[in-house]
């Protein structure tokens, strides 16, 4: 990379799926004839590394992917995802004084209102993981905080899709052991977590908690038999109200209260939020920010196209409604007042940035499948193109799934590759490929 020799430059190539394992009839690596890998590896220096779990910011043994990968050899360290950022919070103690989780219950107690808490309960620790509720149900209990209530998302896909009473059980049992709260609705994903802009799911998730339109049970057990006897699984459990002994709804979401939406993946809280923060609603309707949960392998910075419709007849937003994210699931939400507990981290000095400070010429190029890991993931999850640097994009093949053609545009992406570098005579000093196919 000096630039009295410009022909000498760093080549970095991901090939995207490929790893070390054990021998095995499942090791597709392994199994197949990898000459130019072979001699590589016996020609040349090496070394291994770790591309899941703690290595990238993941909980321990949770497997790597390429947005994690991408993330962290962009950015030269472990950029800790926000399953592991709060896990580790919880761990070293640093959760329990949270600014936005202490102003939340600060705020219910300067009003003498109520704090709640929503979000999805389940095994899978997709959306949100069980543990960070129980945390939160400790936060009310350390602060004397009595009047706090919980309002369950069943799971049913994340998770088996009848084991809604084991969850429900455990969450029980840490209310009686804090000695704080209790269960006031219950409701299957389906209704609470659209993120599809289908708004009448949407609607009656939100007059549920806020009017008490819905079914009205003794105990979440009740709903979810009386969802199970209709055939109908943890995922479409009717927006359900748990009752005081004279019939009315335990608690309401309602004006001057608090309320913290626990779920940590960034994409299907954002419309019942929006219901909640958004002063002028037929706003809602406005385009997500980028998400990469929303389109696996998104091509555009927007996925969703704006509407004008009112999404419904809401009302009025909850005056001094305080509302708090546990990630931060769009800047929307931030603009509309909504709070964050565990804000992105910030990746300050991404290697592209380092590369475009000291005048260094960069291109990074991949076929279209994976465009984004190479420019947004790589470039710390910023959407910006720094100052030499240069992308060049080849088309994915156009099939209806990539077991028709496993090789991709492996072949397309080798030739343009060797085609930029020739027409640029080695003037660049960096270049990053991704291989697709492997």
């Amino acid at each position: 990379m000096n630039q009295d020799s410009p022909s000498r430059f760093v080549c970095l190539v991901v090939l995207d799926g490929w790893g070390i394992a054990t021998p095995g009839p499942g090791n597709a690596v392994d199994l197949a004839n990898t000459i130019n890998m072979d001699r590589f590896w016996a020609s040349f220096p090496h070394t291994q590394l770790q591309a899941s779990g703690e290595a990238v910011g993941l909980p321990r043994g949770e497997a790597g992917n390429t947005e994690t990968g991408h993330l962290n050899l962009g950015a030269g360290r472990i950029v800790y995802q926000d399953l592991a950022r709060i896990n580790m919070a919880i761990a070293d103690g640093s959760f329990f004084r949270n600014k936005a989780l202490l102003e939340a219950v600060a705020h219910a107690k300067k009003n003498n209102s109520k704090l709640h808490y929503m979000g999805l309960i389940g095994a899978g620790g997709v959306h949100s993981n069980i543990e960070h509720l129980f945390a939160l149900i400790r936060v009310a209990s350390q602060q004397n905080f009595q009047n706090l209530y919980i309002h369950l998302f069943t799971d049913g896909r994340d998770s088996p899709p009848t084991a809604a009473k084991t969850y429900i059980a455990r969450v029980r049992e840490v209310l009686v052991r804090e000695k704080v709260g209790q269960i006031a609705s219950i409701m299957g994903r389906y209704w609470a977590m659209d993120r599809d802009h289908r708004w009448d799911r949407t609607q009656k998730a939100y007059l549920a908690l806020t009017k008490g339109e819905g079914q009205l049970v003794k105990t979440p057990e009740e709903a979810i038999d009386m969802s199970y006897s209709q055939g109908k699984t943890d995922e479409f459990i009717e927006p359900s109200l748990i009752t005081k002994a004279d019939g009315t709804p335990v608690s309401l979401i309602q004006e001057n209260d608090a309320v913290i939406f626990f779920n940590f993946r960034i994409d299907r809280p954002r419309q019942l939020s929006r219901a909640f923060c958004f002063e002028d609603f037929s706003k809602a309707n406005l385009a997500f920010e980028y998400d990469p949960f929303l389109v696996k392998y998104a091509k555009k910075h927007i996925v969703q196209a704006n509407t004008p419709e009112l999404p419904f007849e809401r009302g009025p937003r909850l005056n001094n409604l305080l509302f708090v994210m546990m990630t931060e699931y769009e800047k929307h939400l931030v603009e509309a007042g909504a709070k964050v507990a565990f804000p992105p981290e910030i990746v300050d000095m991404p290697l592209g940035r380092v590369l475009s400070e000291n005048s260094k010429k960069q291109l990074r190029m991949s076929e279209s499948e994976k465009e984004r890991f190479v420019t947004f993931y790589f470039n710390g999850q910023q959407e910006i193109a720094y100052d030499g640097e240069e992308r060049y994009i080849v088309p994915s093949p156009k099939v209806a799934t990539y077991d028709l053609k496993p090789e991709m545009s492996a072949r397309e992406l080798t030739e343009a590759v060797l085609g930029r570098l020739r027409e640029d005579n080695h003037q660049y000093d960096f270049v990053l490929v991704n291989f697709a196919n492997p």
